[in-house]
């Protein structure tokens, strides 16, 4: 596929290469539903390469609240969706508010926004930048 989509993919694939000293592996652990207690059941990590800033503001959300944001993390590739294995559960994005991911050096979360373009030949975001906010924030 040609066109601006093309010309998107190759861009985010070269930041990739060029960055590739920057970027740091995190697990990602997919939200895939909930046991019989109400528990989070998440999917075995996996692991992924991205570039990740630290951060230390104040963002005021549009429901009138003040959250601590931790850092942000930008994923330079298309992340593949996770299969459910709950029913009656669905997921719409391959990354979910309520996966978890894990930095080297600890957990990170809960995932405060996730933005991205979408592929229109896949169907899915070129790239991710997910923001973390303060645990308990």
């Amino acid at each position: 596929m040609g066109g601006f989509a093309g010309i998107l993919r190759n861009a985010i694939q070269t930041a990739d290469s060029l960055t590739k000293t920057l970027q740091v592996t995190v697990t990602h652990r997919a939200w895939v539903g909930q046991d019989f207690k109400g528990q989070q059941v998440l999917a075995s990590g996996v692991a992924r390469k991205g570039i990740y800033e630290p951060m230390h503001k104040q963002v005021f959300t549009s429901d009138g609240r003040y959250i601590s944001v931790v850092g942000r993390l930008l994923i330079l590739e298309a992340v593949p969706p996770t299969p459910m294995v709950v029913s009656g559960f669905s997921r719409t994005q391959p990354i979910d508010r309520r996966d978890r991911f894990e930095l080297p050096d600890g957990e990170v979360g809960p995932i405060m926004d996730i933005k991205g373009v979408s592929d229109p030949g896949t169907n899915r975001p070129y790239f991710a930048e997910i923001t973390f906010g303060q645990p308990g924030g």
